[in-house]
C-alpha cells in the first residue's frame, strides 16, 4: 500500500503580514518586535521572513489572556 503525500503544504516561512493577521496586530508592530529581537526572522531580498518554528515559539511566549 503506497502512501500519498499530504495535499496541505506547510509554509516554509510566514511573511510579516501573515503573522500580523494571525496575531491581530499591525505589520509595523511585527517589524518592531523583529527589530527588538523578540521575534526571530530572516531578512531576504529586503523582506522579513519568519520561520514557522520561530512564530510558534513566539506565540507560546506570549502571556495568556485571563478570563473572568
Amino acid at each position: 500500500m503506497s502512501k500519498t503525500p499530504s495535499t496541505e503544504k506547510k509554509p516554509e516561512f510566514f511573511s510579516v503580514a501573515e503573522v500580523a493577521e494571525r496575531l491581530k496586530v499591525s505589520s509595523k508592530t511585527i517589524r518592531r518586535r523583529i527589530e527588538a529581537g523578540r521575534l526571530k526572522a530572516i531578512r531576504d531580498d529586503g523582506q522579513w521572513l519568519i520561520p514557522p518554528a520561530e512564530y510558534f515559539a513566539y506565540v507560546e511566549s506570549l502571556p495568556r489572556k485571563r478570563q473572568v
